[in-house]
């Protein structure tokens, strides 16, 4: 207005002869990619991810899949404009909606798509999940192999599942007799094996609480492990990526490989799993930087070494059978008849002066009759051992049994450990010689004894590797006894001799 407030007339717009300093892009909606040009992560619904991703630095996205193929859905383009982020992204959750029913075969390929665009980078694939569980078990097995460099695999759902049209697979349950079944394959033989079962936590025993709240420092011993079909799933899964490192199923269950070195070495010291992790260095040398035997050394896997043969060979070395005990144990009802007389198996098992296994569990067929004349120690149950500890261990096996246990050794003595031995390659027969290789055991071990670790150790293929050799004044059960010592021995070692070898 001028100052009489009249109007004054329009003036003609100019266009600016100013050089353009910002180029922008402009998406179809109308978005310049300058706008946010420092997001990095984006959660939104699938049509969005054509507007909001290229050209931007997206390491990060969440997809939510409102709609079906048959709705116009187009996997193959949707992933397409994820691949031209500015960066790779290497993080992606697919979010099937509860809100509208998204079929199988779009989800299937969805998934499909995301192996083929993202697969030589993506490094953590999440799915949340609406339909039956053995669906996407299913559709994960048939994707993985696109996944190059897929390291973490989570699975979960918010909606309940819907009720499955047939029962989940189970593993195959052991032959009653070497030859009525087949062996079972070496990945399921392997899957049993990983997930052994874990000693309750006692706040009496300070050693058994020293390994466990060391361990637990890396991950919670709380989180439930895998059932056994799903490890019959993540057995196949592992052989179709390799790179996979940890995996959460629909059920809450974990799984991981890889972690830290104190985790992977004190869980399997608690739990006694020298074969397991003979084998893990056999199977993923290239996963573990250090390996820790307890009692049991390492295991090289020979097929033409029988049980007999192993049997004859410590008889000379030792000058008795340690392993006596393992023919009971391979009878049809020897669960049966641990149940039957527990108080008296387990006043043999923790009993306080563990010399008297040389007579009634070394020595073949000494076990048997023991258990069926109810004997009882009158030495009693080691200190190590509280009151507390033996209800726990005496209530557990009356409720569980010990028929699944002692499957270890009926599997050892009908050699169905054959095919899988068999098969592991020439180069991976020993441990990396890179890989330090620890060994503690019990001065009072009259079956796990010093002398059989040693001689193990000492043979002419590991005279290359780094190998310490720890005797602890204690007997079989020394991860028990000696908790406290093993901790921090492992501790020092991990830090003196693990982490020196080590690439950054």
């Amino acid at each position: 207005m001028d100052p009489s407030g009249s109007a004054l007339p329009d003036s003609p717009r100019r266009k600016s002869t100013a050089p353009d300093t910002c180029p922008r892009q402009t998406s179809e909606l109308g978005i310049p990619s300058n706008v946010v040009p420092q997001l990095s992560h984006f959660h939104g619904p699938a049509p969005l991810v054509s507007v909001i991703v290229p050209d931007r630095a997206i390491q990060s996205l969440s997809i939510t899949i409102h709609t079906t193929l048959y709705d116009g859905l187009r996997p193959s383009a949707l992933m397409s404009f994820v691949t031209r982020s500015k960066t790779p992204v290497t993080s992606l959750s697919i979010i099937a909606s509860g809100q509208k029913k998204v079929d199988a075969r779009t989800l299937e390929r969805v998934l499909m798509s995301v192996g083929a665009e993202l697969g030589e980078f993506l490094q953590t694939l999440e799915i949340e999940w609406i339909l039956e569980d053995e669906l996407l078990y299913k559709q994960v097995l048939a994707v993985l192999p696109r996944f190059k460099a897929l390291h973490t695999l989570r699975l979960h759902r918010r909606l309940p599942p819907p009720p499955p049209r047939s029962p989940p697979p189970s593993l195959p349950l052991p032959p009653t007799t070497p030859l009525s079944t087949p062996p079972p394959s070496p990945s399921a033989f392997f899957a049993n094996k990983v997930f052994a079962w874990t000693p309750p936590e006692s706040p009496n025993v300070s050693g058994r609480t020293r390994i466990n709240s060391f361990s637990s420092k890396r991950i919670s011993l709380d989180v439930p492990l895998p059932r056994a079909h799903e490890r019959t799933h993540l057995a196949a899964w592992s052989k179709q990526c390799r790179t996979l490192r940890n995996v959460s199923f629909l059920s809450g269950a974990e799984w991981r490989v890889g972690m830290s070195v104190e985790y992977f070495l004190t869980r399997y010291a608690v739990i006694r799993g020298s074969y397991v992790v003979s084998r893990l260095a056999n199977y993923f040398p290239d996963r573990f930087h250090a390996f820790a035997h307890f009692s049991v050394p390492f295991m090289i896997p020979d097929t033409t070494v029988t049980f007999e043969k192993t049997i004859a060979f410590l008889q000379a070395l030792l000058g008795y059978d340690p392993y006596g005990y393992w023919w009971f144990f391979n009878e049809e009802d020897a669960d049966k008849v641990i149940a039957e007389h527990l108080d008296s198996y387990m006043s043999i098992v923790y009993v306080k002066d563990q010399s008297t296994w040389r007579e009634l569990v070394c020595a073949q067929g000494a076990l048997r009759p023991a258990l069926l004349a109810d004997y009882k120690s009158a030495s009693g149950f080691a200190s190590y051992m509280s009151d507390a500890d033996i209800k726990i261990v005496t209530e557990t096996f009356r409720r569980d049994g010990l028929g699944g246990a002692l499957c270890y050794y009926k599997a050892t003595i009908a050699e169905l450990n054959r095919l899988d031995e068999d098969a592991i390659l020439p180069e991976q027969q020993l441990p990396p010689v890179s890989t330090p290789i620890y060994f503690g055991v019990g001065q009072h071990d009259v079956i796990c004894t010093p002398k059989i670790g040693k001689m193990m150790f000492s043979l002419d293929p590991f005279k290359n590797h780094i190998i310490t050799i720890k005797e602890y004044d204690g007997d079989h059960w020394l991860v028990i006894s000696n908790g406290e010592e093993i901790a921090r021995e492992l501790d020092t070692w991990v830090s003196d001799v693990v982490v020196p070898t080590i690439k950054a």
